[in-house]
C-alpha cells in the first residue's frame, strides 16, 4: 500500500505554488487585467472581489495563477517600477543602463519596456482615479458649509504681533522674495518632480487600504473562497481545518510583510521631497 501523504507535504506544495515563473506575456496579460478591472467597476468591487475576478480573467486568458500568485506579482512589479521610476525623476536612466549597472545600484537587472508601459498605465489610471475622489471629497464639503470651518483671518491683527514673530514674518517675505527669482525651468523641475512624488504617495496609500482590506477579508474568513482551497477540504476534519489557518497565517504575513514594504518604500519618497 503506498503511503499516505503527510500534511508537511501537501503544505510544501501548497507554497510551491505560491511563486510560479511568469513569462512577459503572463505579466502583460496580469497588468492588462488590472487595468481593465480597475477602470470599470474598481469602486464598487471589495479587495478580494477586484483580484478575483483579475485571477479569473487571467484564467480564462491562459494564464493560471491564484488570486495571492496574481496579487504578489502585481506587488513585485510596481515594486520594480516605482524604484525605475524614482530613478529617472532624480536624473537617472534606467534604459540606458547596463545590466551589472543596474544590479550594482539596486536597480531591476531586467523589465521590460512594453511592460514598464503597461504598468506605468494602471498607476496613472490609479493616481486620476484617487485624484476624482480626492475633488469630490472637497466639492462635498464646498456645498456643504458645516463640513468644513476655517477660522476667520483678520488683517488688523498684524500691528499687535510681537517683535519675535514680526522678525519671523519678514524672514519669510525676504523668502518669497528670493523664491520669486528662481528662473522659470527651476520651477517647472520642481513642480514636476513634487507632481511625481505626490502621484507615488497616492498609489502607495491606495495599496495599503488594499492590504488592510485583504487583512479583514483573511480574519473574516472571506479568503477561504480562494482557487487553492475548496470546500471539501472542510470536511476532512482537524488536520484541514489546521492546513487553513496555517494558510491564512500565510496569507497574514504576506499582507503584513508588504505593508512594511510599502512603508519603507513611502518612507524613502517623502524623505527625498
Amino acid at each position: 500500500m503506498p503511503p499516505k501523504k503527510t500534511e508537511e507535504s501537501a503544505s510544501r506544495r501548497t507554497r510551491s505554488q505560491v511563486a510560479p515563473d511568469w513569462t512577459l506575456t503572463d505579466s502583460l496579460t496580469l497588468v492588462n487585467e488590472i487595468s481593465a478591472v480597475e477602470a470599470d467597476c474598481l469602486d464598487a468591487l471589495s479587495y478580494y472581489q477586484k483580484w478575483k475576478i483579475i485571477s479569473d480573467n487571467c484564467a480564462a486568458l491562459g494564464v493560471n495563477r491564484t488570486l495571492d500568485q496574481c496579487r504578489r506579482r502585481w506587488d513585485s512589479l510596481f515594486a520594480d517600477y516605482n524604484s525605475i521610476k524614482l530613478w529617472d525623476e532624480d536624473g537617472g536612466g534606467y534604459w540606458g543602463l547596463g545590466g551589472e549597472r543596474r544590479r550594482g545600484i539596486g536597480l531591476p537587472e531586467e523589465f521590460d519596456r512594453d511592460l514598464f508601459n503597461a504598468v506605468d498605465v494602471v498607476v496613472k489610471g490609479q493616481v486620476e482615479r484617487a485624484s476624482s475622489r480626492h475633488d469630490a471629497v472637497l466639492g462635498d464639503a464646498d456645498a456643504d458649509p458645516l463640513g468644513v470651518i476655517s477660522p476667520p483671518v483678520f488683517k488688523k491683527q498684524n500691528h499687535q504681533l510681537t517683535p519675535l514673530k514680526r522678525q519671523i514674518e519678514v524672514k519669510k517675505e525676504k523668502q518669497i522674495v528670493g523664491d520669486k527669482k528662481t528662473g522659470p525651468m527651476e520651477v517647472m523641475a520642481t513642480q514636476k518632480g513634487e507632481k511625481a512624488t505626490s502621484s507615488s504617495v497616492e498609489v502607495m496609500a491606495s495599496q495599503l487600504r488594499e492590504k488592510a482590506e485583504m487583512i479583514q477579508a483573511i480574519l473574516e474568513g472571506k479568503i477561504a473562497e480562494n482557487k487553492d482551497y475548496t470546500l471539501s477540504d472542510l470536511k476532512q476534519g482537524a488536520a484541514s481545518r489546521a492546513n487553513l489557518a496555517r494558510r491564512q497565517g500565510d496569507k497574514l504575513i504576506d499582507c503584513f510583510g508588504a505593508i512594511g514594504s510599502t512603508l519603507d518604500q513611502l518612507c524613502k519618497v517623502t524623505l527625498t521631497r
